[in-house]
């Protein structure tokens, strides 16, 4: 779950290399390492919220949009176009969906 919090990071700081090349030019910034660690703070905190012990993928992918969107630094060439964190965010997100793992007994999150 960790690596899947900073794979979805990173892709905001070096788009081109995971596939999204045509977001390259309206990223400034994108998250920094703080913003991986405040992901998976943020969810523990909901997985604790749902009463759970522990992280699932869709607690990462619940939580991201808020850690991120205020952490990329938009171009103005990608504000001129019409891009915002948000569509970034969803692609990112498209890009990596949540990794399945196997809770046993057939359980499958």
């Amino acid at each position: 779950v960790i690596a899947y919090a900073t794979n979805l990071v990173q892709a905001t700081r070096k788009p081109a290399g995971h596939g999204l090349e045509r977001f390259a030019p309206a990223i400034l910034f994108g998250g920094s390492p703080r913003a991986s660690i405040y992901t998976i703070i943020g969810a523990r905190a909901l997985a604790f919220v749902r009463g759970r012990q522990y992280v699932l993928p869709q607690d990462v992918v619940d939580v991201v949009p808020d850690v991120l969107r205020h952490r990329l630094v938009l171009s103005y060439e990608g504000i001129v176009n019409g891009i915002t964190a948000d569509t970034i965010i969803s692609a990112v997100l498209e890009r990596y969906p949540p990794p399945r793992i196997d809770l046993g007994d057939r359980n499958v999150a």
